[in-house]
């Protein structure tokens, strides 16, 4: 069984400026797990990294977090694509 460590919504919210109201439209869009863990919400760290970029998105762009689930979503399209390009590149030298 696999452990993952967590990290408190409080602590998070505080420390970037944001509302816990913020976090939590994250959770519920799918973009961050949130569990809660002795009655406090919880992000895992592995995902500590996203939550921080939806963040500035949202603080320095004015994201919302539509805006926010429709960036990541692109990226991840954009990033399958890369990776389908190296693919056929790599598979053309062979011909080559």
């Amino acid at each position: 069984m696999e452990t993952t460590e967590y990290f408190s919504i409080d602590i998070f919210c505080s420390h970037h400026g944001v509302d816990i109201a913020f976090v939590r439209s994250l959770g519920e869009y799918g973009l961050v797990e949130i569990t809660e863990i002795s009655s406090q919400y919880m992000i895992p760290i592995t995902q500590l990294a996203a939550a921080e970029k939806m963040t500035r998105l949202y603080l320095d762009l004015q994201v919302n977090p539509e805006g926010i689930d429709i960036i990541f979503n692109l990226m991840e399209k954009m990033q399958t694509m890369r990776s389908e390009i190296t693919d056929l590149q790599n598979r053309l030298s062979l011909y080559e």
